[in-house]
């Protein structure tokens, strides 16, 4: 089995909106994100709306950097949403198919990203119904990983 090859273009454009993300989360200009992300939709390397894959992208930033909310980041999308490069929705969808996501994936969540789900999750019982699967469990407890589907 040989592993997955990647597009470079793809990677690059990646690494370049990873890249601005993290500069304007620091304050830095929103000018470079719009722009890559431009880019990765022209090239075809994304099918939904600028506004669903900056968001997306940005709470993946958020999961992955380890900082408990409020961080940079959350205080870089309240700027995106104020700026009309992502609307509120988008937002909020980026999150919770994220955790649900990744709450499926490994059958439980951390307490503070399972209410954030929870709350979210509100007035939706397509979301509520997939919470179902996700255990909400304190880091460091014993988890017991998903086993791999066939």
């Amino acid at each position: 089995m040989h592993p997955p090859r990647f597009d470079p273009k793809a990677v690059a454009l990646g690494d370049a909106l990873t890249a601005a993300l993290d500069h304007a989360a620091t304050g830095g200009d929103i000018t470079p994100v719009v722009q890559a992300a431009d880019k990765i939709i022209a090239a075809d390397l994304y099918f939904g709306s600028r506004g669903e894959l900056v968001s997306m992208m940005l709470f993946r930033l958020e999961l992955a950097s380890g900082v408990m909310p409020p961080s940079p980041y959350y205080d870089l999308s309240v700027r995106l949403v104020e700026e009309a490069v992502c609307t509120a929705g988008e937002m909020k969808a980026a999150v919770c198919g994220t955790l649900l996501m990744r709450g499926q994936e490994q059958g439980w969540l951390e307490p503070h990203l399972y209410d954030m789900l929870a709350s979210g999750a509100q007035g939706r019982p397509d979301w509520q119904l997939a919470m179902s699967l996700i255990k909400r469990q304190a880091p460091g407890s014993a988890h017991t990983p998903r086993p791999a589907e066939n």
